[in-house]
């Protein structure tokens, strides 16, 4: 299988909803990404004839300086495990590291608020672990200074009467 890389054109827009809605699971979300937040000039794409993966980032600002914010990756589920995925984000990072060195931008990655590196289940433990581990492996190579993550309170079980 020969992968290419590339930014979408006009044409790819279809596949390119039909890929981001099986990997997220909402039409009317990908409705509004595509309506508001899309950009081929920030997205990068696997192609082996057919769209196979696609990296979306976002232009932003931090602290008042311009940022880029790794929005999301999705592959298709008959294509995953295949490499796809890690090939486009290495490919993606030395992008985005060259888009930095040229305009001063500077990169975020948003980590998963259900990171639970002590589940009970060691697979799922060892699995969140290793996605910390990539995650700051990436964010050293881009020169991210953010790596931020939405907490909630924790799990509260109420009983009669009382929390």
């Amino acid at each position: 299988m020969t992968i290419n890389l590339r930014h979408p054109v006009p044409g790819d827009e279809p596949r390119l909803r039909a890929l981001f809605t099986e990997g997220f699971g909402d039409e009317g979300f990908t409705e509004l990404f595509f309506r508001t937040g899309y950009g081929p000039e920030r997205c990068l794409a696997a192609f082996d004839g057919e769209l196979l993966a696609a990296l979306h980032w976002f232009d932003c600002c931090l602290d008042g300086k311009r940022a880029a914010y790794i929005y999301g990756i999705a592959a298709f589920k008959s294509c995953r495990g295949r490499g796809v995925g890690s090939r486009l984000i290495r490919s993606a990072l030395a992008e985005l590291k060259k888009l930095a060195d040229e305009t001063g931008v500077f990169y975020t990655i948003h980590v998963d608020e259900n990171l639970n590196p002590c589940d009970f289940n060691p697979y799922v433990a060892d699995a969140w672990l290793r996605t910390m581990e990539e995650t700051l492996r990436i964010a050293r190579e881009l020169g991210a200074p953010v790596v931020n993550m939405h907490l909630s309170r924790g799990v509260y079980f109420t009983l009669p009467g009382q929390r």
